[in-house]
């Protein structure tokens, strides 16, 4: 098994080592990117629902009875819980990307929904 598997090995990397070419990623880095950009474009979502979800619960706290407060105050507590952890997250993320040297010299950005410009 051990003579398979040097043999297979030899003649998979020996072409790779003689003619300098390496493997070809493109493949896995059209994924990598096209799930980057459905990353990009969920994060603010997530978080804007999150608002919209504190906010909801915040209406229904301030403008129904008894029950409704208490179903409200539920909502506004799972809202600020589901902001804090995307927003922790996000933080923890920037922070390894410092500490490992991989996270480039620019800034983080922001996130934004995509294709929304703010004019100054």
């Amino acid at each position: 098994m051990k003579k398979i598997a040097f043999i297979f090995t030899t003649l998979f990397i020996l072409p790779m080592v003689t003619f300098a070419a390496g493997p070809q990623l493109t493949p896995l880095y059209d994924f990598i990117t096209s799930v980057m950009g459905l990353v990009r474009f969920a994060v603010p979502l997530l978080i804007s629902l999150g608002v919209v979800a504190f906010f909801w619960g915040l209406v229904q706290y301030i403008f129904a009875g008894a029950k409704g407060a208490a179903a409200g105050k539920n909502i506004m507590v799972w809202g600020l819980i589901a902001l804090f952890v995307m927003v922790s997250v996000w933080g923890i993320i920037t922070m390894a990307q410092n500490a490992l040297g991989v996270g480039g010299s620019n800034p983080p950005e922001w996130p934004v929904v995509p294709g929304v410009r703010f004019n100054n």
